[in-house]
């Protein structure tokens, strides 16, 4: 199972953490604020119901006072009088009524009768109102303009009157006319008396202009008509007012809301975003401090492992820790490379005086057989034979203290096999016959010195028969195992076979020599080919029907471990 990385899973989970932080954080801001606007956007609703009820309270009572004038038909109709004195005494009582009025309901800054019999003008205005004699007579012609007229009443109008702007209504009758005018200055700051904290109040007319506004920002509005003024930037909250014809609208600013969240959501918001910057600082110093070193480290290590034993840890590390780790893993590089250095010398070293020791194991076991064979054939007087098989003898010393060369060619080899033939045809003749099969595009192959020899060695010495003929195949040919290639030799004969035991020797993981001093040969060959070539099972063996054996021997390209030695070439001996 593959593990991951600690300080990944650490980064990876602070990452999520952060992520959460940042989605609680928005999503709580988004709460917050939405919750902020709709309470914004209430209070602007319910301020608006207020300031429209004032308002149309203060129309209402301007209306009021004109219908209280209009009630007093008697006095009216005495202006139209004849006698000049019940005119006086008529406008003398109509004055003081407009005074009392005045004096108890503050809605207006003046009243004014005007008559077109007698051009009779009446007025009063409201004694704390800020209405010059000026502005009166102004009034006074405005009026006068509606009294061709049998019998009208406006609407609640603003009018321009000497550069001051005035809210107004004027009823006629019969060529008389009674108007009320209040000043829209003294009704806006009258009515939006409170701070209005961002809100701006528009007042507009019956055709949607806006003629007053209160509150920061409003008056830019002003002349313009009256359709959503806020945009996209300000809700806009409309409402009629009364059945005046005018209309009221309060502006809010949508981003004004946002202030309007408590102390406490505000404080909790900063908090989450100090967890915030503090788990993206986190993030950051673990990959700079603890990700970077650690994934440098693992580098070096894949690198190390892949054979660059002179890589090291060369990143500069900012922490007390890691700079530690630093400096004792290329310390323990360092020593793990000299004592695998020393090891593998002192290994070479022994596998060579194993080698040596399996040579000479191989050489004596030859140097007694060919001893024998002399002496058997000095004994039986065959001194010509004699000569001759020392001759051949001669030539395979040679051939053998040639120290240092662990392989040869094949060739080569078979050259030593085919005089050691002869030498033995010497003592057993025509006792064995042989075949030997090379193909020319082998015989440079190097393999084992000594390796086909000590096969053939065992035939004489476990096979041979005196009383019948030994059939001995030798055959070489190009093979592949597991992607490598290798050269197979095969040594072959008709004899007895090997013994069972022999058979179930071989299977074992490292068969040793038999306590008497059989199977050298073979454990030998064994222990040889897998110190030279690092590799086992390059050697087997099995019987054939219906008797016989076979040796198969796997030879790759190239030895791992041999010993260097002089060189030259076995040129052999005639034997004859």
């Amino acid at each position: 199972m593959k593990q991951k990385s600690f300080v990944k899973r650490i980064v990876l989970y602070t990452s999520i953490l952060l992520f959460m932080l940042m989605v609680l954080l928005v999503g709580f801001s988004v709460y917050s604020l939405r919750s902020s606007q709709k309470e914004s956007r209430k209070y602007g609703e319910n301020l608006l119901d207020v300031y429209c009820g004032n308002l149309e309270k203060w129309i209402s009572g301007m209306d009021t006072l004109m219908k209280n004038v209009i009630f007093k038909t008697q006095e009216l109709s005495l202006l139209k009088s004849q006698n000049e004195a019940v005119r006086l005494y008529a406008s003398l009582d109509l004055k003081q009524y407009m005074k009392e009025l005045l004096t108890y309901n503050e809605c207006a800054d003046a009243i004014l009768i005007s008559d077109e019999a007698y051009d009779i003008n009446l007025n009063y205005q409201y004694a704390k109102s800020s209405m010059p004699y000026s502005q009166v007579l102004l009034v006074r012609e405005r009026i006068k303009d509606y009294l061709d007229e049998e019998f009208f009443e406006t609407d609640w109008e603003f009018q321009n009157i000497g550069g001051v702007e005035y809210l107004y209504k004027v009823h006629v009758y019969n060529h008389q006319a009674i108007g009320v005018f209040v000043q829209k200055q003294r009704l806006m700051d009258q009515v939006f008396n409170e701070e209005l904290d961002g809100l701006s109040f528009l007042l507009a007319d019956k055709e949607g202009t806006v003629r007053a506004a209160a509150g920061a920002g409003g008056a830019e509005w002003c002349g313009r008509s009256f359709e959503e003024p806020g945009g996209t930037d300000s809700w806009t909250f409309v409402k009629g007012i009364g059945d005046t014809g005018l209309s009221i609208a309060a502006l809010m600013g949508r981003t004004g809301a946002v202030w309007k969240i408590q102390g406490s959501l505000l404080v909790f918001i900063v908090m989450i975003l100090s967890i915030v910057v503090l788990s993206a600082f986190l993030i950051r110093y673990l990959t700079r401090e603890v990700l970077g070193p650690m994934t440098h480290l693992m580098g070096t290590m894949e690198k190390i492992e892949k054979g660059d034993y002179n890589c090291r840890v060369e990143e500069n590390c900012h922490n007390r820790e890691f700079t530690s780790l630093k400096e004792n893993f290329n310390r323990l590089m360092d020593e793990i490379i000299g004592l695998k250095i020393q090891r593998y010398e002192k290994q070479l070293s022994l596998q060579e005086s194993e080698l040596r020791c399996i040579r000479l194991q191989l050489k004596p076991h030859f140097f007694l057989n060919a001893l024998t064979t002399i002496s058997s054939l000095c004994g039986q007087g065959k001194t010509r034979q004699a000569q001759d098989y020392i001759q051949a003898f001669c030539g395979n010393i040679r051939y053998m203290f040639r120290s240092g060369f662990h392989t040869v060619p094949v060739k080569e080899e078979i050259r030593h096999v085919e005089n050691y033939l002869e030498m033995q045809e010497m003592k057993y003749p025509e006792c064995v016959f042989y075949f030997i099969n090379i193909p020319e595009e082998l015989e440079e192959w190097r393999i084992p010195q000594m390796l086909i020899h000590t096969f053939v060695e065992n035939e004489y010495k476990y096979a041979v028969n005196v009383e019948s003929t030994l059939t001995i195949l030798i055959t070489a040919a190009r093979t592949e195992k597991d992607g490598e290639e290798y050269l197979l030799l095969e040594m072959e004969d008709d004899g007895p076979g090997y013994p069972e035991e022999v058979l179930e020797w071989m299977e074992e993981e490292n068969p040793q020599p038999a306590g008497d001093g059989s199977r050298v040969g073979l454990s030998s060959i064994c222990r040889m080919m897998e110190l030279m070539y690092d590799k086992k099972n390059l050697v087997s063996i099995e019987n054939v029907e219906p008797h016989g054996c076979r040796n198969r021997v796997l030879i790759p390209k190239e030895p791992v471990n041999e010993m260097p030695g002089r060189g030259g070439t076995y040129e052999g001996t005639d034997s004859r």
